[in-house]
């Protein structure tokens, strides 16, 4: 499986506005580490309030788990 990680479309993830030909370094990163950049939609918070609850749960629940990918059910 591929490495990914979601995002909104703060300035801090981006080299500009308008999307030109620049990269950022945090897109560079990405690009030079085989990560894919999935970025939420304009206006949709809840996107950011699903992977917010999904901390605050695992956060609470780690400690009966040995490792994240159980945690997560991958084991």
């Amino acid at each position: 499986m591929a490495e990914s990680i979601l995002t909104d479309r703060g300035t801090q993830f981006y080299a500009c506005k308008e999307r030109k030909a620049e990269v950022s370094k945090f897109e560079k990163f990405l690009a030079e580490n085989g990560i894919k950049h999935i970025v939420g939609r304009v206006n949709h918070p809840q996107t950011n309030g699903k992977i917010e609850r999904f901390y605050g749960t695992l956060e609470a629940k780690i400690g009966y788990f040995d490792t994240i990918d159980e945690f997560i059910g991958v084991v």
